[in-house]
């Protein structure tokens, strides 16, 4: 057994061990489909993913961090996935096209769409708006007859399209406040105000 297996084994017991059936059940109200839970509110699985990240970068493996998120991402859980996504969403920056195709097949192992928001908006996203190869990979994903696929095409462009968004929102921002420092500037100087 790997290192990564024996932390997803362990995390599996943690996750059947403290689940809820009763919250399971209600979760279900959410999926056209069955979909398998163990009942965790969303809020503690980040806890969970938040000190596995710890304890796994302490061990100063970035690799068992992501065999471990990807072999959890191929769970059969909506906790186990989401897991997967939040241990590597602290990382998405310093991935490159590498990352990204690797996280690109995961999309082969999306059957919700929870499952499929979560990979496309925390880390595919992310990383279609920092690449145009990204981009131009996504688009392609509209094109294909699998439906997650193209659910996944359509959310990682909106990210990626928000993003560019806030970056314009946020250069009229900048733009706006170092006019308005150039007025203080020159009236603090006693100089006249240009308009």
């Amino acid at each position: 057994m790997t290192r990564a297996e024996a932390v997803v084994q362990e995390v599996r017991r943690e996750l059947a061990r403290k689940g809820s059936p009763a919250y399971a059940r209600r979760m279900q109200m959410f999926f056209r489909a069955p979909v398998r839970a163990y009942g965790w509110r969303t809020a503690a699985v980040r806890r969970l993913a938040a000190r596995l990240r710890r304890e796994i970068l302490a061990e100063k493996d970035g690799r068992l961090l992501l065999a471990v998120a990807e072999k959890l991402f191929a769970g059969s859980t909506l906790e186990e996935t989401t897991l997967g996504v939040a241990l590597l969403e602290r990382s998405v920056k310093e991935f490159g096209r590498k990352e990204f195709r690797r996280l690109e097949r995961w999309l082969r192992r999306v059957g919700n769409w929870g499952a499929c928001d979560a990979l496309c908006c925390s880390l595919l996203g992310p990383m279609v708006a920092a690449d145009p190869g990204a981009l131009w990979r996504a688009v392609g994903w509209a094109r294909s007859k699998n439906y997650w696929h193209r659910r996944a095409a359509a959310e990682a462009i909106t990210a990626e399209a928000m993003q560019q968004v806030l970056t314009r929102a946020d250069a009229e921002k900048q733009q706006k406040a170092r006019k308005r420092l150039k007025e203080m500037q020159q009236t603090q100087a006693g100089g006249e105000v240009e308009r």
